[in-house]
């Protein structure tokens, strides 16, 4: 894993930004990946995410049964208020 400076995060973000490198190179995975069922999204400051349809973040509450709070952390978090109901 790669870590970088703040200072370096924000130039890369910024790049990233102005040329639509995300969206180009998802793009890009989705046609080469079409026959697979993957769900694509932009990440954070500088990621994307692909995961199995369906298997996004709150996939896993269907294990965590047991807590009455969940958090997610990340830079582009909103406040969400999300209800499951699990059996």
């Amino acid at each position: 894993m790669i870590r970088f400076s703040f200072i370096i995060k924000i130039f890369i973000q910024l790049f990233l930004k102005m040329h639509h490198i995300r969206e180009k190179f998802i793009e890009i995975l989705k046609e080469k990946f079409r026959e697979l069922d993957l769900h694509y999204t932009i990440g954070g400051q500088i990621s994307f995410d692909v995961s199995l349809k369906g298997w996004n973040k709150s996939y896993c509450l269907k294990f965590l049964n047991d807590y009455d709070n969940i958090y997610f952390f990340g830079d582009k978090t909103e406040k969400v208020v999300i209800l499951f109901f699990l059996s």
